[in-house]
Formats: structure tokens, sequence, C-alpha cells
């Protein structure tokens, strides 16, 4: 799910934000009257104002610019007191600039600016209960600290999300999803590390919570500042998140509703789940990091990231969806089909990377046989390589493998039929690519038919069938790219 905070961050004081505490306003002498009123400011080394804002608010007032002009009305004898007026226009600078510049002096005297303030969080947020340092925990990457805790979800759960909202320099790190939860247990339990260098940023600046939005949805959320923009490396912070689903104590497998991931910036890890765990639906969402899959089973499955490979064995009944960018594809699919009416689909999608996929088909009907399919695998400036090694007997396939500036390569398993069309065609079908010796898959004696038509130039265009056929043939495979060239092998 999309987990949106209900507490828009801003680089601005919030409306209805409590104000310092009241200090006396500065009248420089009797009967003054001004269009601003000062109150809330101490003078730089004045009582009250706290040491380490002191050299910013000078900074500050070495800086001011009054672009608006005073009204002022002294009573007589005010212009005489000269230090003192200069004192008082000094400050109104100063108020002027501030109200003007509220960022500015985020910058200058927080240290990490009012952009840079704590993050926001939901309104249904239980803050996790922090140990610091624990015995046996080891802080990674240079870090000088860690901390740890804790948080248990129901497994029956409509939904278990994670999710992060920050700045990349502060809410980042790893996510791993496992099955070392406890045998037969009803909970998922959590457990986060937060690894740091200073206490005090760690726990001012990110929180971490456990969320419940709604019923049926539960969560953690990771929340730090929006932008973040200091160079101290002493600042910086990393998590890992460490879900524990449960096996069963019997051996059967454990249903998931939904697990979803929103966490940009963190590397997925997912591991070897198919013989115990089965998602009902399944969707990781990152950015510019990858998405290792050691293998799941899951009616529908989406992965998303930029700048970062996905990776992994993926068995799906119903969708798969595969996109990144500026990265490979590299995985092995398994799709069944219950040859009930709707397809079982994947698309696989990247741009400046290469796909490589083995594509299974498999059919859940009693008889094993027939199953639709649709496969899509699109990349550009980068090879895309398609390899069909199981199909069930009479299944139809809807098949499409598109580059650009790269060659496409197809290796089709030879229950494989329907219509063929390829554009700018490296091998001749009819000759090089086509295996004559391949027997009848269904051990019904037929013979395979390839025919193949050149429409223009390097296009084209054919079918496949088994002969004689007993129903009309369906299925499609289409291979295209540009400037390069396309095998298919049958």
């Amino acid at each position: 799910m999309s987990y949106q905070n209900p507490h828009a961050a801003s680089t601005d004081v919030e409306k209805g934000a409590s104000t310092a505490p009241s200090v006396p306003a500065l009248v420089p002498c009797p009967d003054y009257q001004a269009t601003y009123t000062v109150a809330g400011i101490c003078a730089p080394g004045e009582a009250g104002a706290p040491a380490s804002k002191v050299q910013g608010v000078e900074e500050i007032l070495a800086r001011v610019r009054l672009h608006m002009p005073l009204h002022i009305r002294c009573a007589p004898g005010c212009a005489t007191s000269g230090e003192q007026y200069h004192f008082m226009l000094t400050c109104i600078r100063a108020l002027t600039y501030l109200l003007m510049q509220s960022r500015f002096l985020g910058e200058h005297v927080n240290g990490y600016g009012m952009h840079q303030n704590p993050a926001h969080v939901p309104e249904d947020c239980t803050l996790a209960e922090w140990e610091f340092d624990p015995e046996g925990v080891l802080p990674v990457n240079h870090f000088e600290h860690v901390a740890e805790t804790s948080f248990e979800l129901p497994l029956d759960s409509e939904e278990l999300f994670f999710v992060s909202h920050g700045s990349s320099n502060m809410a980042n790190g790893v996510i791993e999803i496992s099955n070392s939860g406890e045998p037969g247990a009803d909970i998922v339990k959590v457990d986060v590390l937060g690894y740091f260098n200073s206490q005090h940023h760690f726990e001012e600046l990110t929180k971490v919570c456990q969320l419940r939005p709604d019923d049926g949805k539960d969560g953690v959320g990771i929340f730090a500042p929006r932008q973040w923009n200091g160079h101290d490396h002493r600042h910086r912070m990393q998590f890992r998140i460490h879900v524990r689903l449960p096996p069963s104590s019997d051996g059967s497998v454990v249903t998931v509703n939904k697990l979803s991931t929103e966490l940009p910036t963190f590397v997925h890890h997912v591991g070897d789940l198919k013989d115990t765990i089965h998602f009902k639906e399944l969707s990781l969402s990152t950015r510019n990091t990858p998405v290792h899959v050691h293998s799941i089973v899951a009616d529908a499955a989406s992965v998303r990231s930029t700048n970062g490979i996905i990776d992994g064995h993926f068995n799906t009944s119903h969708t798969l969806d595969l996109q990144t960018s500026n990265g490979p594809i590299s995985v092995v699919l398994g799709l069944f089909n219950d040859n009930a009416g709707e397809a079982t689909k994947a698309r696989l999608q990247t741009t400046n990377g290469p796909i490589n996929t083995n594509v299974s088909l498999f059919s859940t009907t009693s008889s094993g046989t027939g199953g639709l399919f649709d496969v899509n695998a699109h990349s550009s400036n980068s090879p895309v390589r398609v390899v069909l090694p199981y199909a069930p007997a009479e299944h139809v396939l809807a098949l499409a493998a598109r580059t650009s500036n790269s060659p496409v390569d197809l290796v089709l398993h030879p229950r494989v039929r329907g219509q063929l069309r390829a554009a700018r065609l490296a091998l001749d079908l009819a000759t090089g690519a086509v295996d004559d010796g391949v027997v009848d898959p269904a051990g019904r004696g037929r013979r395979r038919q390839v025919q193949v038509n050149r429409i223009s130039g390097a296009d084209v265009s054919g079918s496949v069938a088994w002969l004689p056929a007993k129903q009309r043939e369906y299925g499609s495979v289409v291979a295209s790219t540009s400037n390069m060239g396309v095998a298919l092998y049958l």
C-alpha cells in the first residue's frame, strides 16, 4: 500500500505551533510606538539567549538588510537615546529578516535547518522503544552505535506493510523477509536495527513506528526529515528491518494475505519461501537499490525499482510485474494457469539493462494440459533473452520480446504453437534455427509444421503447428529490435 503521512512536512513554521517562551518586549524609551512588536528574541549575549544559538544570530544580524519601510513614532527626547534607538532598529531588522528567511534561521541556528526538523509521524504511530548498544550487536559500515527494537504484527492481517519517508541519508538500509519466525505462531515478528553516530540526532530526527491506519492493516514505518543538506557524515543513519514470517508447525504452507513495501533506498532480500509461505499478493517497491528474491510463490507479485537489479525465482498464478530502469532483470519464472479463461501474465520491463529469463509454463488442470499465458519482455539499448524450457500440451502462449540497439534471442519449447513474427531476423528459420527431429510432445505421432514468410527486408512472419490438428491453433510470438538482430530457435 502507499501509506500517506497525514502531516505533510513543510519548510515553514507550522500554523498553530506553539511559540517560544515570551520575553519582555524591547521598548527603548517611554511612549515608543512601532508597526512591529518585538517579542521572543533575545539580543546576542543577553540573559535568556541559548548559548548554542548566539553565534548563529550574530551571523544573521551581520547579513540583515531591511527591505520594507519602518513607521516609527518616538516621544520627544527619544532620538537622543542613540544607543537604545540603534539597538531597537537592529532587533527590528533581525526580526523582519527572520520572518522572511525562516529557512535561513533554521540552517544557522539549529544546525540542520527548519526543513530538516524531526520528521512528522502519523497519528496512529506507536513509537519504538529502543535499546541502545545492546550486548552482542555490533554497528556496521563505520557507524559508531546501534539501537535495537522489535514489533509484533498479526499474521492474518489483510495487509502487512513497511514504509519509509524522508531523506535517503537517514531513511535507508536493508529489509530482509524470511521464514525464521516461530513455527506455528500467529504473529509476524519485525526486528529493526538502527545504525548511527549521534544518539541525539538519531532520536530527534528519525522516528520508527508501529502503524495501524485502518482495521486489518498493520505495518512499520521509518520517518526522517524530508530534506537533509548537511555534509557531516556523523548525521547519517541506516536501518535494517528483518520481517520474520512464521512457518507452520505441521509442514503445511502458511498463507499471507498481502505484504507490501514502499522503501526507497532499501535493499530488498527475500529468502527461500516457496515451500513454506504463499502470498496472495506481494508488492515490493524501492528506488536506486536492488531487489533479490531467492524464491516466492504468489497469486500476484510486483517488484519496482530504479537503477537497481531485479533477480530471483518467482512463481505466480495470476500476474507478475517486474519493472526497473538502468538495471538488469535476471529471473527464473514459473507461471501456473487453470485454463479457466484468464491468462497468467508476466511483464518484465527495464531500460538500458538486459533481460535474461527462463519461463516455465504449467497447467493446473486435472489433465495437466492446456493453460493460457501472456509474457512480455521489454528493454532498450540492451539485449533481451527469453528461454521456455517447459510448456504443457495444448497451451496457448502470447509472447512479445522487444528492445532497441541490441539483439533479441528466443528459445521456444517444442509445444509452442501459433503465429510468429520477427523484425530484423538474424537467422533463417527454415534451415538454421528449426529442430526437424523434434517428436510430438503429446505422443500422438503428429509432425510439426513450421512456415516462414519473408514480408520485406529483414521482417519475417510465420507459424508453428502440429499436424493433424484437432482444434484451431492459437498463440503468437513477436520479437523485434532495431539496428541489431533477432534469433528465434524452435
